[in-house]
């Protein structure tokens, strides 16, 4: 999946509610310590966003609670960028490059700058956006990143209160045979019938990509695949499906094995556990750090020229 190139995208986005419009000049959106947030620079950010992610709202009201709420990033981010100059965070030119090649990774075929122009961004103001969003994530781990210890008796309170989120659930090997008309996929039962090999049919017959693996999907659980494929779920070891109709097509299912649900142990997950505690304990003081800058910091909205926003 292509990486968003124009937002930070931070982990929350907290309330401006409560802060004033004060004496702010006709095209500035928003002052945070003096430093503003023109209309112009809104719209800019805001048209890439919605152009990066094909965001199309449902209507006006939909339209202004993104705006309000692409502003109230962008208000943060001055925060943050703010904090990581008053505390001389720096972001050197090997991490700059590492991230521009990372992302040069992802464009096979294509250039990053002929992408970056047809949607109207030099590469020099993308490259200072990334730069602006490596310190921003610095500035983030300095200041609110989690780096304590999580007991084993944490970890296992949290298990215990959280036992659902470690069900396994049941799973099934299954095969396919799916083709495009009913009058085949009969014919195709009766060939399963008269001893014919069903990863032999599907070989021939099969239109899907596993068709070249006999037919074999794998294990999956339910919700992994459409649902006209839980037929499966109710199905016994070795049994084959009739033709089951689909917008694929019909489809002709083997059950080559199945492995019942199952609670997760402590010592299987302990790991797992201890690592979402640890998130948990970061967005925490991500909320304290950032609610502390919010009430250090002198910030100004004028939320009615959202309305003449593009």
């Amino acid at each position: 999946m292509r990486r968003v190139l124009f937002s930070v995208g931070l982990l929350v986005l907290f309330t401006l509610s409560g802060c004033k419009r004060g004496d702010i000049p006709a095209h500035i959106l928003a002052r945070v310590d003096g430093k503003a947030i023109t209309l112009e620079d809104f719209n800019r950010e805001f048209r890439q966003m919605r152009l990066e992610n094909e965001f199309s709202p449902g209507g006006h009201e939909a339209l202004m609670e993104m705006k309000e709420r692409f502003l109230e990033q962008m208000v943060e981010e001055a925060l943050i960028l703010e904090e990581a100059r008053r505390l001389g965070m720096t972001v050197t030119d090997e991490e700059l490059e590492a991230e521009v090649m990372e992302t040069k990774s992802d464009y096979k075929g294509e250039s990053l700058r002929d992408y970056l122009s047809s949607q109207g961004l030099s590469f020099e103001t993308w490259k200072k956006r990334v730069k602006e969003r490596i310190l921003i994530e610095k500035t983030i781990q300095t200041g609110c990143h989690f780096d304590g210890t999580i007991t084993t008796e944490e970890a296992r309170a949290y298990y215990d209160a959280h036992r659902e989120d470690y069900l396994l659930p049941e799973r099934v090997r299954a095969r396919q045979i799916v083709v495009a008309s009913e009058r085949n996929a009969k014919k195709i039962l009766r060939e399963l019938k008269a001893g014919k090999e069903f990863e032999e049919l599907a070989l021939e017959n099969s239109l899907g990509p596993e068709s070249a693996f006999g037919g074999d999907l794998g294990y999956f659980a339910r919700g992994d695949m459409p649902g006209e494929f839980d037929v499966v779920f109710s199905m016994e070891k070795g049994e084959i499906s009739k033709p089951v109709r689909s917008p694929y097509g019909y489809h002709i299912f083997k059950v080559e094995d199945k492995v019942r649900g199952r609670q997760l142990t402590f010592e299987e997950v302990a790991d797992d556990v201890k690592r979402k505690i640890a998130r948990i304990k970061s967005e925490q003081l991500y909320y304290q750090w950032l609610e502390e800058l919010k009430k250090n910091a002198k910030i100004e909205i004028n939320h009615r020229l959202l309305e003449y926003t593009e």
